[in-house]
């Protein structure tokens, strides 16, 4: 992810543009935390929604899609 993230401030260089939107959904969105920490200067504002590895699923019982969350029936009927 790192070397994405490296790319991505590449290519906002070379279009020389002075800040951006970054917008992202899920593994996007945890790309678009850590371009935020690296690159904070070079954004003008982030959209993040739904940034969530789905290797936490498997062994959290917190995260939402895991079978074993306590409102696991719930949250699919909330999707």
């Amino acid at each position: 992810m790192l070397e994405t993230i490296l790319d991505l401030e590449s290519i906002r260089e070379a279009f020389g543009i002075e800040k951006w939107v970054f917008a992202e959904h899920s593994t996007g969105g945890i790309l678009g935390i850590i371009f935020g920490i690296i690159f904070s200067g070079s954004l003008k504002y982030q959209v993040i929604v739904g940034a969530a590895t789905i290797e936490y699923k498997t062994f959290s019982d917190d995260f939402i899609y895991n079978s074993n969350h306590p409102q696991f029936n719930r949250m699919q009927e909330l999707i």
